[in-house]
């Protein structure tokens, strides 16, 4: 396995607080007397390497940055900025690990094989669930006098939050967890609900949290939009949504919980989910109570099933998962729904659907007779 490592892409990222009290620091200016002599900075600074450039031109002025690296691999909270224009250079500064010897850490460390794929397993582990890994680097970093290899982890707490952990490579004990990047969206809010968890065939009404709900006059997120063709929405407020199975807002939850499972589950173990929001209309056909239920376009319809050949659509979490894995697939491969095509496309949702829901049954709780049940 060759790991490769892109310095440049990783400035805006290594700027962890920890391990700064190891580090040599100094500037210069041609302005102040104060200042260190500009070629005994440049003589101080020769013995180290640095990453490519980073620069920014602000009018006649070029401001440049560059990272401290070892064995070409980061070393975290260092740097020398530069500020140039037409007369020359007029300001520079630094943050650097000093040593006599180069450090005896090897980067085949990050690169061998079998540490990393044990590395990849360990940050995996660190990541709980709901948290969403978005990448992670290595790095060096001053550490109790010494230079510890890390992991840089980036990742989204609860969905929402990004964070940057710093874990070390070697004892993967977490050495600093801190908020990362300025932050404008939408207040996201989390909300208690009861519903069934695993489906009224197979558990109990329990009390549940909806996370990354928006607030408005109906349920949503980033990637969900619940609406019941009755007109009769569930309002997002900082209120509880503890309805009774009978009260017809009740599956509008049900299927944002199904969904909130489901979308989870598919970024985990597919690394992908549906593109955009995926629209979902319960009680299609109101005021009559419809036996479909089908997906098209990023958008899903619910029937409630007339009680006879089918009853509850909303609440089966087969049926609600299956059409949404359409979405999947309809991003990843465009299948058609007709045809060959079809068939593969429906085959491919009743799998998955079994794999998320661990039983090859489909329609335990919407169709009653079992002999009209897919298994």
């Amino acid at each position: 396995m060759k790991f490769l490592i892109a310095a440049p892409l990783l400035l805006g990222f290594l700027t962890a607080c920890t391990g700064q009290e190891n580090l040599t620091r100094g500037e210069w200016s041609p302005y102040s007397s104060a200042t260190a002599d500009l070629e005994k900075v440049s003589q101080n600074l020769k013995p180290y390497q640095f990453s490519t450039s980073q620069r920014v031109y602000l009018g006649t002025e070029t401001s440049t940055l560059k990272n401290q690296t070892i064995y070409n691999i980061p070393v975290l909270n260092t740097w020398i900025k530069e500020n140039k224009s037409n007369q020359g250079l007029h300001f520079l500064s630094y943050q650097i690990y000093a040593y006599e010897d180069l450090p005896e850490l090897p980067s085949s460390f990050f690169k061998n094989t079998e540490s990393y794929a044990m590395s990849l397993e360990s940050i995996r582990k660190l990541t709980p669930q709901g948290d969403k890994l978005l990448d992670h680097a290595p790095a060096f970093m001053a550490y109790k006098g010494s230079l510890a290899p890390v992991w840089v982890i980036n990742y989204l707490k609860d969905g929402i939050h990004l964070r940057q952990k710093i874990v070390h490579a070697k004892g993967f004990h977490v050495l600093s967890d801190e908020p990362m990047g300025s932050s404008f969206q939408k207040s996201l809010m989390r909300l208690q609900a009861t519903v069934y968890p695993e489906g009224p065939k197979r558990s109990g009404l329990e009390q549940v949290q909806l996370s990354n709900l928006q607030s408005g006059p109906f349920i949503s997120s980033r990637k969900l939009r619940i609406h019941s063709a009755s007109g009769k929405d569930v309002p997002i407020q900082n209120e509880p949504l503890n309805f009774d199975p009978e009260d017809e807002k009740f599956p509008q939850v049900q299927v944002y919980y199904t969904l909130q499972k489901a979308n989870s589950w598919f970024e985990q173990n597919l690394g992908w989910t549906w593109a955009g929001i995926l629209e979902v209309q319960t009680q299609m056909g109101y005021p009559e109570n419809i036996n479909s239920a089908f997906y098209y376009r990023n958008r899903i319809r619910l029937g409630q099933g007339d009680g006879v050949r089918f009853k509850n659509i909303p609440l089966d979490p087969s049926i609600v998962i299956h059409e949404s894995v359409h979405a999947v697939v309809d991003r990843l491969t465009g299948l058609p729904f007709q045809g060959e095509g079809g068939s593969i496309n429906e085959a491919l949702a009743d799998f998955i659907t079994a794999c998320q829901l661990n039983t090859p049954l489909m329609g335990e709780v919407a169709i009653p007779h079992e002999e009209n049940r897919r298994s």
